[in-house]
């Protein structure tokens, strides 16, 4: 029994950093530390003593210290329970994994030898061509309650069509069209394609001339929506998202644009949180840490506020008389004006006859002035576009005028049409045909594959649609007759914006898996069937944010306060909202600390059986821990534990 130790894994420790001296009531937010259990005092690695109780802290991520009569003291330090560093029994590291997901390959696959039948693809004339899914796994039963078992097809030419006069060997037509039909309606389909993204493979490609760009900025920045804003007000018409965030920086592209589109520099307009970027750059000021502070003081009935630059001299008389800076005038009337300032931390309060509205802290900020160098833009993908014909049948009285200017005034500046490509294709007595040319969506081209292009729909003339023009031939590919499709399967699982969502959301990285064959309808069970394999197996990840943030607010149930209300009024009363500093977007690295309670010499029958703890401390992806890792080994090395891998990592 002495040998079985019951293992509590709380509290989380949400890493923003350590140090090895000052108290603990000197920690900032997220520092982590190990500090002696009596004088709280920080322990320097070259002063442990292995038989002297010690604790971790870490400095409160709370922005108040009171809400209410029982609820005081949250800006203290989050302490875990004493124990001796000879008790330490392991120190583990557990990196995040990123997922794999399953690829499969039917046809062929840019090894074979192309001018094999058995290898390829093949479709023969007037004939219905068809291949069955069955697509399983969590994701797929959740959405589903069952697997997914669905056949795609697709029909050729008839044999004595123009396909086929130069002669059709076997009665097999060119692969190249057919497969990207194929490719086409399942990657339509409404329900593979929740799971499943298919792809044309080809012995030889066109060469596609970058015709369009995309550019990208990186900047230092919070991370938030505020500065995804800042950086869209710059560039109004233009569509712009973040597609990564590593440590401070933030990455933005933008959408796709003509190659000779000019960008120009971002200038910084959006304050960064000084715990952010470590130090104010070039054209940055420095704003302390602080407290803002919302009062009313009476008015004596004399003052003038009637303009705003009157307003903004009595905010600053206000300001003035606490010793505060940045003063804001808010709103005035019978009981008094209204301002808002700004105090440095630790600041003395005077004690004046005012009512105090709202105290709120304030981080250090690093705020740009006009002075702030500018960002420039940088090309970080080519593309290009294609273009398709469509065609519409428009009714006009018998032997009436046709409406093409009126047609080609509809479609003037729209950016999704060919300028000058509206045209009467076939001019009648009751009816007229008319044709369009459209841009594709941007593509890129990928190992020995083409893809579909997209293309939006366009908008209908008078309630008229556009659609495909009847009889148009297509051209006979010049490439080797053999085609595959490349499948990737990916899990799917609705995933809510941070403003709803719960804990109890449902979410899974189980991988989803597939299978496909070509189903054989004519009766020929000797028939060679075209082969389908799996090229790449799924693996899943692990130590996300969404796991993380979960699991904080697991373990912070053991505390004397919850991280998290589903109600988001009592988010911000409460204060119970600290688990949005995980970021469910990331991936986070994990140390574990193991050890044994210290419950003091007084009971030495109690020490039969402590407690034992393993604490979590999750890292950040993109966070260097090195630093952090030469300390740990440092303050327990000397009893030969040292960190090292997790053998068995996180899986859900």
């Amino acid at each position: 029994m002495n040998n079985k130790f019951h293992v509590l894994d709380h509290p989380m420790l949400v890493y923003a950093g350590f140090t090895s001296t000052g108290h603990t009531k000197d920690l900032m937010p997220g520092i982590i530390g190990v500090f002696d259990a009596k004088s709280g005092n920080a322990v320097a690695p070259a002063n442990i003593n292995m038989h002297a109780p010690v604790r971790f802290a870490q400095g409160s991520y709370h922005k108040k210290d009171a809400l209410g009569k029982f609820y005081t003291g949250l800006k203290k330090s989050l302490k875990t329970a004493d124990f001796l560093p000879k008790d330490v029994m392991h120190v583990e590291f557990s990196p995040f994994r990123q997922s794999q997901n399953e690829k499969w390959i039917i046809g062929w696959d840019g090894l074979s030898d192309p001018a094999d039948p058995c290898n390829t693809l093949r479709f023969e004339c007037g004939k219905t061509h068809k291949f069955r899914f069955r697509i399983y796994g969590e994701g797929v039963y959740n959405e589903f309650t069952k697997q997914i078992l669905r056949d795609v097809s697709v029909t050729t030419a008839c044999c004595d069509s123009d396909e086929c006069a130069g002669g059709c060997p076997d009665n097999t037509v060119h692969c190249r069209n057919y497969t990207k039909k194929l490719v086409d309606a399942i990657n339509k389909d409404v329900e593979i394609s929740r799971f499943i993204r298919a792809e044309v493979v080809l012995p030889a490609i066109p060469v596609h001339p970058a015709t369009h760009k995309l550019m990208c900025l990186t900047v230092c920045d919070n991370g938030d929506q505020e500065s995804m804003n800042a950086i869209q007000r710059q560039y109004p018409g233009m569509a712009i998202s973040r597609i990564a965030r590593e440590g401070s920086l933030s990455t933005y592209q933008t959408g796709c644009m003509p190659n000779a589109t000019v960008v120009a520099d971002y200038v910084p307009t959006a304050s960064v949180l000084l715990a952010a970027c470590g130090t104010c750059g070039s054209g940055y000021t420095l704003v302390p840490e602080g407290y803002k502070y919302v009062v009313t003081r009476p008015l004596a009935g004399t003052e003038d506020l009637t303009s705003p630059a009157l307003q903004l001299v009595a905010a600053t008389n206000i300001a003035s008389s606490y010793g505060g800076t940045s003063p804001k005038y808010l709103t005035h009337s019978v009981a008094g004006i209204t301002v808002e300032f700004t105090l440095p931390t630790n600041t003395l309060v005077a004690e004046l006859a005012d009512l105090i509205l709202s105290i709120t802290h304030v981080p250090a900020m690093c705020t740009p002035t006009t002075a702030a160098d500018p960002i420039a833009w940088v090309k970080c993908g080519d593309r290009y576009i294609t273009t398709q014909k469509k065609c519409m049948i428009l009714g006009k009285d018998c032997g009436g005028a046709n409406r093409l200017a009126d047609i080609q005034a509809a479609y003037v500046g729209d950016l999704n049409i060919v300028p000058g490509s509206v045209v009467l294709k076939t001019a009648g007595n009751c009816e007229d045909v008319y044709e369009i040319e459209q841009y594709s969506g941007c593509m890129e081209d990928g190992c020995l594959t083409e893809p579909n292009p997209e293309f939006p729909a366009i908008k209908p003339f008078e309630n008229t649609l556009w659609s495909d023009c009847p009889c148009e031939a297509e051209a006979v590919p010049t490439q080797p007759n053999a085609c595959g499709i490349r499948f990737e399967v990916s899990s799917n699982y609705t995933k809510f914006d941070e403003c709803s969502w719960v804990p109890e959301d449902y979410f899974t990285y189980k991988p989803t898996m597939m299978e496909v064959w070509e189903v054989e309808e004519d009766g020929e069970p000797c028939k060679a069937q075209v082969k389908a394999r799996k090229i790449q197996d799924a693996i899943q990840k692990n130590q996300d944010g969404e796991w993380a943030r979960r699991e904080y607010i697991n373990l912070a149930a053991y505390l004397y306060q919850a991280a998290f209300d589903t109600d988001p009024r009592l988010r911000e009363i409460l204060e119970t909202s600290l688990a949005y500093i995980i970021d469910r977007n990331a991936f986070y690295n994990v140390y574990y600390v193991k050890y044994k309670q210290y419950r003091g010499n007084n009971f030495p029958g109690n020490m039969q059986n402590p407690e034992t703890y393993e604490i979590p401390i999750i890292v950040k992806e993109g966070i260097d821990t090195s630093t952090f890792e030469t300390y740990l080994n440092a303050m327990f090395g000397s009893n030969g534990v040292t960190v090292r891998p997790r053998i068995n990592q996180i899986d859900y």
